[in-house]
């Protein structure tokens, strides 16, 4: 375990902790970095108290533990950074070092992971005292932070101007949309709020299932409810029909373990749904349920059955369950503009964002070009692609 004070003379930072009595200008934080699994599990109840009732299940205790346990093929060191004023946790920066780079634990199986605490003065005063703390402590590492939300902290401390200190180096990229729909009401309210064609077309999708499928039900695990082969024989089912290029990421039995244990905590609220005809799955799809929101997290569909489109079905089936006994008012369909995601929506959407940050040195400098000119590089490439492909 290592900690440094962090409270520099000629650093003013813009949101000072407060609750201090200090000179306005400057903040005095005690930033610690653990490095071990043990440690972390030491940490429940404050990194509980510190997470907002509205945060992303990927934010939660227990969804980051688990993952720390099980993919620990997937990092150099673990680098949790604990941010304290006093006795009193004001905020926690959960990452893993890969390489001279830190990136944001669990980027790689979930979005919306961020600084975690219970006000965005606290926040800010954590992100500037974390990025003194490993300038200080590991002057030849950066940070990378990949997808992460534009209703979050993170986003808010890198487009606030006033955090932007000659220190710093930040490069910002958009990644990708994050489509998302009300659906307050239930089944009718939403199919109403739609244009009259695609209000037609989700209700020709449930009179079609319903007719061809008529002993079709949806079935709906939550929590405790969902046992091992369970999430087994959903994954099969994944990795069988995935359609995308690769491989099902259930394929990775780290994640399929990660997922059985964050199932056991109601604060993640995983769920795992099905749509089956005469016991056989048709489609499926893994999700969670948190502070009014479902995030849709996977989803897969057999094929044999797609002119009953029960991807669609198993989705518009569920929506007066999720409003009536989960209180859900929101679709949050996650990163990507998929037409699946898009189809479901007004058009209403969010962001992710990758950022890379880094301390003012000639070689971040040097990367900072090397990273502006890739992505001018890539935009012109599309550019070109697009031209190339357009009808004549």
């Amino acid at each position: 375990m290592k900690g440094a004070e962090i409270n520099d003379p000629g650093l003013p930072l813009h949101h000072p902790c407060p609750g201090e009595v200090q000179d306005s200008s400057r903040v005095s934080c005690r930033v610690r970095s653990i490095e071990s699994v043990e440690e972390i599990e030491k940490l429940e109840l404050s990194w509980r108290k510190l997470t907002g009732r509205l945060a992303a299940p990927f934010q939660t205790f227990t969804w980051n533990l688990a993952w720390y346990r099980h993919f620990t093929g997937s990092y150099d060191s673990l680098m949790v950074f604990l941010v304290e004023r006093g006795d009193e946790m004001v905020a926690i920066l959960p990452c893993y070092r890969q390489g001279r780079q830190i990136r944001l634990a669990a980027d790689r199986v979930g979005d919306y992971q961020d600084v975690i605490a219970t006000n965005h003065e606290d926040a800010f005063a954590g992100l500037n005292a974390v990025f003194n703390y490993v300038s200080r402590e590991f002057p030849a590492f950066s940070f990378y932070f990949w997808k992460i939300s534009s209703e979050g902290y993170l986003h808010a401390f890198f487009n606030d101007k006033g955090q932007q200190r000659e220190e710093m180096i930040t490069v910002s990229k958009r990644h990708a949309p994050c489509p998302v729909v009300k659906i307050r009401g239930g089944l009718e309210p939403y199919l109403a709020s739609l244009p009259g064609k695609r209000r037609q077309d989700m209700r020709r999708s449930l009179r079609r299932l319903d007719k061809g499928l008529p002993g079709s039900r949806v079935v709906i695990l939550r929590g405790d409810e969902i046992r091992v082969s369970d999430l087994e024989n959903v994954a099969f089912f994944h990795i069988d029909y995935f359609r995308k290029d690769g491989v099902s990421p259930l394929e990775d039995k780290a994640l399929l373990n990660m997922l059985g244990e964050a199932s056991k905590d109601p604060g993640v609220g995983l769920q795992v749904s099905a749509l089956v005809d005469r016991g056989e799955m048709v489609a499926v799809d893994i999700g969670f349920v948190r502070g009014k929101k479902y995030y849709g997290y996977l989803t897969g569909f057999d094929p044999a059955f797609r002119s009953f489109a029960p991807g669609k079905c198993l989705l518009l089936k569920r929506i007066d369950i999720w409003t009536e006994k989960d209180g859900v008012e929101t679709l949050d369909f996650l990163s990507g503009d998929e037409p699946y995601k898009t189809g479901f929506t007004h058009g209403e959407s969010y962001h992710v964002d990758s950022v890379h940050w880094m301390p003012n040195r000639v070689s971040s400098r040097a990367r900072q070009v090397t990273l502006v000119a890739g992505m001018i590089g890539k935009q012109v490439a599309k550019k070109a692609i697009r031209k190339v492909t357009l009808p004549r």
